[in-house]
């Protein structure tokens, strides 16, 4: 059997191809509005949120970084101030001990010279009781002296004999 190729045409039917070919397009057409574009949609807002969480840790980064110096700078200027209330209470209590040992050797001088004042007095009273008594023992042995015309160790004996009551 033979076959009649002319029945059969090798070439497309224009109809049929312009057909398919619009089909085509209207497939790509349906494929795209429901699926290619929320597609595309749902990965820009995806895009979006990856950059956004990027961007804001990127930001969080560098706040973290800015309060961290803020904080060194604050942590600097405490240590300083601290430093300068340590220097001035140091500078202080130099202050108030030199002014205790002022007060102290004002204290010290004016005792010494309150004592060397009653010192002087007592001794200027001792030296006058001590003048007193030699004059009373020198005026009782003259007395016995010219009473008695004594000699000179009989002097002395008086003299003795009125130290050692006088010690009693």
């Amino acid at each position: 059997m033979e076959v009649d190729i002319s029945k059969y045409d090798i070439l497309p039917n224009l109809w049929i191809m312009i057909a398919t070919i619009g089909s085509l397009f209207i497939l790509l057409i349906i494929l795209t509005y429901f699926f290619y574009n929320p597609i595309k949609k749902m990965v820009q807002r995806r895009k979006d949120f990856i950059n956004k969480n990027i961007n804001d840790s990127i930001e969080a980064k560098n706040n973290a970084f800015s309060l961290e110096n803020e904080s060194r700078i604050k942590l600097e200027e405490a240590k300083n101030i601290g430093n300068d209330i340590l220097l001035k209470a140091k500078i202080e209590a130099e202050e108030i001990k030199n002014q205790y040992i002022e007060e102290g050797k004002a204290k010290y001088s004016q005792l010494i010279s309150e004592a060397k004042t009653e010192i002087d007095s007592r001794k200027v009273e001792l030296e006058k009781q001590t003048y007193n008594e030699i004059v009373s023992v020198a005026m009782e042995i003259s007395k016995k002296i010219i009473k008695d015309n004594i000699s000179k160790n009989e002097v002395e004996k008086y003299l003795d004999e009125y130290l050692e009551n006088k010690n009693a």
